[in-house]
């Protein structure tokens, strides 16, 4: 016969015979570690055949490769180009040129600060003209346009291309 019975201390007893400590749910200590233990496994192995990985990890000469959905860490002074490829971002950050100008404007997007005639893009200044840029995705090119816009060739672009050094 099994009967539960509560100490003046509030602690939940199983009674067989040995006094075993329960919870309020009437599992013994034991079982409920068991049970913790379980559901522990289950996420990592749903983590693990999922593939999804969390946390910065370097990936190739330039880049940090995050977790889709992953909050990445503010840059101060700076910009992060990113590109997307299955469960991951992977990303480059930048930091800002310092104008050469009396008056620097501030873009309406992005952080880093340019002069009239020039766009700031990538950690380089460039003048306003034809496509004569590499772009950051490392696949296409890229023109300097008015107010620090960058408009760019439609290449298919891919995480090794920017992230690794060219041999």
């Amino acid at each position: 016969m099994i009967a539960v019975t509560q100490s003046k201390s509030g602690v939940l007893y199983n009674f067989t015979g040995l006094l075993t400590p329960v919870t309020k749910e009437g599992y013994s200590s034991q079982e409920q570690s068991y049970k913790m233990l379980r559901i522990s496994l289950t996420v990592i192995v749903v983590i693990v055949l999922l593939g999804i990985s969390y946390g910065r990890e370097q990936y190739g000469d330039y880049c940090e490769k995050f977790g889709l959905g992953e909050i990445q860490p503010p840059i101060f002074n700076g910009e992060r180009f990113c590109l997307s490829d299955r469960n991951y971002k992977y990303c480059r950050s930048y930091n800002c040129p310092t104008p050469d100008c009396l008056h620097p404007l501030a873009p309406a997007t992005g952080v880093c600060q340019y002069c009239e005639g020039k766009c700031s893009y990538g950690g380089t200044m460039y003048n306003i003209g034809g496509f004569s840029i590499k772009c950051l995705d490392g696949s296409n090119m890229c023109a300097c346009s008015r107010n620090n816009r960058i408009l760019k060739t439609r290449i298919a672009a891919y995480p090794r291309d920017m992230c690794f050094k060219k041999t």
